[in-house]
C-alpha cells in the first residue's frame, strides 16, 4: 500500500482492548471512516501492534492517540487483562513519532458523550424530567457516566461545570458484585468457589458470560458440559436454538441494568448513563428493554430519582477513536484529558 505524506495534523488513533485492537487515522481533528481491526495478540507488544497498524493503513503519522483498556497515569499505561505495560515516551521513540497520548478507553468514550447525536445512540430510558430553577439538579454540575463490558468492564465519568469538561476514569468494574436474583446468587457462589472475591467485571464481561452460561446449564440440568465462547452463546441465542443461551443473555441483561443503576447513584449521573463496548452491542437485539428499565430503576428509595436519568446504548463504532483524538488535541493545547 502506498504511504501518504505526513503532515502536522495526521494522527494514528487506536482503541486497544484485551481481545481486539481497532485503528484509524485522523486529520485536522476528523477521524477517517476506514477502521482496521487486528487481534490484540497478533503482536507481542504495544509498539509492534501500532507499527503493524501504521504499515497496514499506509500512513506516516506525526503522532498517535491510543485508548487502552486499563489504567493510565503519568504517561504510562497498563493493559489490565493482558499484562502489557508501556509509556508515551517509549512509544514515541519506538514508533519515531513526535507525540504519543495514552488515555483510558472509557475516558476516551467519556470525552465524546456531550457530542453524541440521536443517530449515535439507542435510547432505553429517555430523560423525562426538566429541572426547575428551584431544583437542586438545576444548579449541580452535569455528570454523565459511561461503561461497557468486553474482555473486562470499563467505567468512566464526565463532569461538566462552568463550561469545562473533566473526565474521571475509574476502576469501578472491580467493585464487588451484588446479586439480586436466585440465579445471580448461584452465580456468585459458584464464581466465589472458583476465584475467591467476585467483582462486577468477573461476571459482566465476555468471560463472565461464559460463567453465566455454565451456571444456567447447571440450573436446568443440561447434559452439555463443554464450555462455550461468548460468540457461540450469542449465536445460539440469536438462532433461538438454545433456551440455556437465551437464559444466559437474559441474566447478563439484568446484571448490565443493575450495574448501570448503581453507577447512576454512585456518580449522581443526572446527565445520563451510557453503555458502550462491543460485547453489549453484539447482544443488543437480544436485550429486553423493559427488563433493563425495571432493573435500572429498582433501587429502593432512589427509584423515583432514577426515573429522571436517561439511559443509552452507544452504537457509533468510532466513538472511542474519536475520544482518543479529542484527548490528543487537548494535550496539544495543554489541557489534561482526565484527572
Amino acid at each position: 500500500m502506498q504511504t501518504r505524506e505526513a503532515d502536522s495534523d495526521h494522527v494514528l488513533v487506536a482503541d486497544i482492548g484485551g481481545t481486539f485492537a481497532r485503528f484509524s487515522s485522523a486529520t485536522a481533528g476528523r477521524v477517517a471512516t476506514e477502521i482496521l481491526t487486528l487481534p490484540r495478540d497478533s503482536a507481542p507488544s504495544m509498539a509492534s501492534l501500532c507499527a503493524e497498524a501504521i504499515r497496514r493503513l499506509g500512513i506516516k503519522p506525526k503522532g498517535a492517540a491510543i485508548a487502552v483498556a486499563g489504567p493510565v497515569g503519568h504517561g504510562r499505561g497498563i493493559l489490565t487483562n493482558v499484562g502489557w505495560t508501556f509509556s508515551e515516551q517509549a512509544l514515541q521513540s519506538d514508533l519515531a513519532l513526535a507525540r504519543v497520548v495514552l488515555v483510558n478507553d472509557f475516558a476516551a468514550l467519556a470525552l465524546t458523550l456531550p457530542d453524541l447525536t440521536r443517530a449515535d445512540l439507542v435510547t432505553v430510558a429517555p430523560h423525562v424530567f426538566e429541572p426547575s430553577s428551584h431544583s437542586a439538579d438545576a444548579i449541580e454540575p452535569t455528570v454523565r457516566v459511561v461503561f461497557g463490558p468486553g474482555t473486562g468492564l470499563g467505567v468512566a465519568a464526565l463532569l461538566e461545570t462552568n463550561g469545562t469538561r473533566i473526565v474521571i476514569d475509574s476502576e469501578g468494574g472491580h467493585a464487588g458484585f451484588a446479586p439480586s436474583t436466585e440465579l445471580e446468587q448461584a452465580l456468585l457462589l459458584q464464581t466465589q468457589d472458583r476465584f475467591g472475591r467476585v467483582s462486577w467485571e468477573r461476571v459482566l464481561s465476555g468471560p463472565g458470560l461464559q460463567l453465566i452460561d455454565e451456571v444456567c446449564r447447571g440450573s436446568v440440568g443440561s447434559a452439555q458440559t463443554a464450555s462455550r465462547t461468548p460468540r457461540e452463546i450469542i449465536e445460539a441465542a440469536l438462532e433461538g436454538s438454545c433456551p440455556v443461551a437465551t437464559m444466559a443473555i437474559e441474566c447478563f441483561c439484568g446484571l448490565l441494568a443493575s450495574f448501570a443503576g448503581d453507577l447512576a447513584m454512585t456518580f449522581r449521573a443526572s446527565g445520563g448513563v451510557y453503555i458502550g463496548g462491543g460485547l453489549s452491542g453484539r447482544m443488543l437485539s437480544l436485550f429486553s428493554f423493559p427488563l433493563i428499565r425495571e432493573r435500572f430503576h429498582d433501587k429502593g428509595r432512589h427509584a423515583a430519582w432514577l426515573d429522571t436519568v436517561p439511559l443509552y446504548f452507544i452504537r457509533n463504532p468510532h466513538a472511542a477513536l474519536i475520544g482518543a483524538e479529542i484527548a490528543y488535541a487537548r494535550r496539544r493545547r495543554g489541557v489534561s484529558a482526565q484527572l
